[in-house]
């Protein structure tokens, strides 16, 4: 009341506009304060007390997440005293920035927070803050861009005291080793993620990467052994499939096709259970399957797999290869008219390589109709 009273009696002098500011500071009413502080940075821009308005407007952008604006404010704060002892401007700041790149980061814009970074590195690293670090580190690796996630995520993991590290930091960090390069590294990260955080949310997909690394380095028995712990703590049908292909993958190089049949039939299960069945990646397992069968000469069990390919996938350019595939599955089963239309299929796909093959295949084919009839 005594603040109204002083506007009211005293517009235009230095207690006017101090008592507008304190005005602003202990309202509730958002357009009210707005308004009062405006006031004061229009009608009163050589009063010292513009700063202080400058600040309570940056901090009211904030809470209604006009984070542009209020990192816009603030900014100007900082350009008209450079020099000026800005310590609460800069925690604003660096507070907003905080807030607002986890919002992206919460809507999957990882873009646009690489955008804003790139725009404003030089005010954001100067922070040397852990958390601003992982957020941006954490877009750079859902960009796949995994070099700069890795420098941005481990300068976070340097900034956390020690046992303060979030787990998806950890694993975080641990996949942008993984992706770049670091495999021994990703490892001993992942190694730590499964020792702290037995049961953390990320705890499938780091056992189902370790077993990827061990896949690389043909340590065959860690691997099976690391995508089996995978494959049994997930909830989740498409990631138990995804586990299981990479199973099949290890099998496959073992010459070992029954068991690949085994665990990709198993996958095609999970898969089919799934609320949304992703048909590219369905098509893709009994891509694989298809070929399995093709090896093991059960070219009637091949012809259902690769026809179930196809099918999910549709008559494509990349398929080319399956369609290919499939008609030499009907040669070899004798189903020579079906496997005579295929060839044809794939001659007129233009493919430089597989329309020749199928060209070769044809004149085979062709002659051992005629003998066939002779």
């Amino acid at each position: 009341k005594i603040y109204k009273l002083v506007t009211e009696k005293y517009p235009g002098t230095e207690g006017y506009v101090d008592s507008t500011v304190k005005i602003a500071q202990y309202t509730d009413d958002l357009t009210e304060k707005e308004r009062l502080y405006r006031l004061v940075i229009d009608e009163f821009p050589d009063n010292p007390l513009v700063r202080i308005s400058m600040l309570g407007l940056a901090d009211l952008q904030k809470q209604r997440a006009e984070y542009d604006n209020s990192i816009s404010t603030i900014k100007e704060i900082l350009a008209r005293d450079p020099k000026g002892l800005n310590a609460d401007a800069l925690d604003l700041l660096q507070n907003v920035f905080d807030i607002y790149l986890k919002k992206l980061l919460e809507k999957n814009d990882y873009a646009k927070l690489l955008t804003i970074y790139e725009a404003e590195k030089t005010l954001i690293d100067p922070f040397e803050s852990s958390s601003l670090f992982f957020s941006v580190g954490d877009a750079y690796l859902r960009g796949h861009l995994y070099e700069k996630a890795f420098e941005l995520l481990m300068k976070s993991y340097k900034l956390f005291a020690k046992g303060q590290r979030p787990p998806e930091l950890i694993s975080a960090l641990g996949i942008a080793m993984q992706e770049s390069g670091r495999a021994d590294d990703a490892l001993s990260m992942f190694s730590n993620y499964i020792r702290l955080f037995p049961n953390g949310r990320d705890i499938v997909e780091v056992y189902h990467r370790q077993g990827n690394i061990y896949q690389l380095k043909n340590d065959d028995d860690k691997a099976l052994k690391t995508l089996s712990i995978a494959y049994n703590m997930s909830t989740k049908e498409e990631k138990k499939a995804n586990v299981l292909i990479d199973e099949a993958a290890i099998y496959r190089k073992q010459s070992n096709p029954i068991q690949v049949t085994v665990v990709l039939n198993k996958a095609i299960e999970h898969l089919n259970k799934s609320q949304k069945p992703d048909a590219k990646n369905l098509a893709f397992v009994y891509k694989q399957l298809g070929e399995n069968y093709h090896a093991m000469k059960a070219y009637g069990k091949a012809v259902d797999a690769l026809s179930r390919s196809i099918e999910l996938s549709g008559v494509t350019p990349t398929n080319v290869d399956v369609r290919f595939m499939l008609a030499e599955s009907y040669e070899k089963g004798k189903e020579l008219d079906k496997a005579e239309k295929l060839y044809n299929d794939v001659i007129a796909s233009g493919d430089a390589f597989w329309a020749k093959l199928a060209e070769e295949r044809l004149q085979g084919l062709k002659l051992e109709t005629k003998l066939q009839k002779t």
